[in-house]
């Protein structure tokens, strides 16, 4: 049975919550889950927010952050306390009242994803860190999405979001991106005949050689302090002449130390 192209925004997140569940989708939640154990030791502070539609996902409990909430932008069960059901467009939290969040997939599903990450750096702390995990638009799953038979195997997305354009969105919020990591390289078209090990094989070559063509990638973002002005990187860099250093004889360092 082939998976259908999602006609709202409900749908394609109640199909993303089924994909999740389903071998490929298990399988890169996991690789997240990894690069996030890496990355979240490191962020320190009070208060922690994760946004993800599927309220299952944890995954922020490696994080030190002291008070953690997972918030979910749909109606659902709730959990816990912890456990919040808001707009992620209109965040119901002060501004600057959290040390980390973390959007796990949120701006693939949102109408206005822009407005989305407006409120996730209104809510940061300054120097806090902002996660933004998302899917490749140029990655091979997505290119095998255009294949009918591979089709059931990706995720239904309402919409996806370019690195240069979360990139952008960053520099318009005051928010410099300090790392990137791509997670995701199975290609799904050899998930029908070739062997686990060679599967696996080629996940690494590709990972290593062509790590743009990750299924999703994961950014992390920190909030300028106001007041602090951003070093841009200059794509192109001019070329500079080395002179070469100028000997002095010892005859003119005498005259000069004489003169002095």
């Amino acid at each position: 049975m082939r998976m259908k192209r999602p006609k709202s925004a409900a749908e394609a997140v109640e199909g993303f919550e089924a994909w999740l569940g389903s071998e490929i989708g298990s399988g890169l939640l996991e690789a997240e889950q990894k690069v996030l154990d890496e990355l979240l030791p490191t962020k320190f502070g009070y208060y922690g927010l994760q946004i993800s539609y599927d309220r299952r996902v944890n995954l922020v409990y490696e994080s030190p952050v002291r008070t953690k909430f997972v918030l979910s932008p749909i109606e659902s069960e709730v959990n816990s306390k912890d456990s919040l059901v808001a707009d992620a467009s209109e965040l119901p939290f002060e501004e600057g009242c959290f040390d980390l969040l973390v959007l796990h997939h949120v701006l693939e599903f949102s109408p206005r994803p822009h407005q989305v990450l407006r409120e996730a750096a209104r809510v940061l702390r300054p120097s806090g860190y902002l996660v933004v995990l998302g899917f490749n638009p140029y990655s091979l799953w997505r290119m095998s999405n255009k294949l009918s038979f591979s089709r059931r195997r990706l995720p239904p997305l309402r919409q996806t979001i370019a690195t240069s354009r979360m990139t952008d969105w960053f520099e318009l919020l005051d928010l410099t991106e300090v790392s990137r990591e791509s997670v995701g390289f199975q290609v799904p078209l050899l998930s029908r005949f070739a062997s686990q090990n060679v599967k696996s094989r080629l996940a690494t070559r590709v990972a290593k050689y062509v790590p743009s063509l990750g299924a999703a990638y994961i950014s992390v973002a920190r909030k300028d302090p106001m007041g602090m002005t951003k070093i841009k990187r200059s794509r192109f860099r001019r070329p500079f002449v080395v002179l070469p250093p100028v000997r002095v004889p010892e005859t003119a360092r005498e005259q000069a130390f004489e003169a002095d």
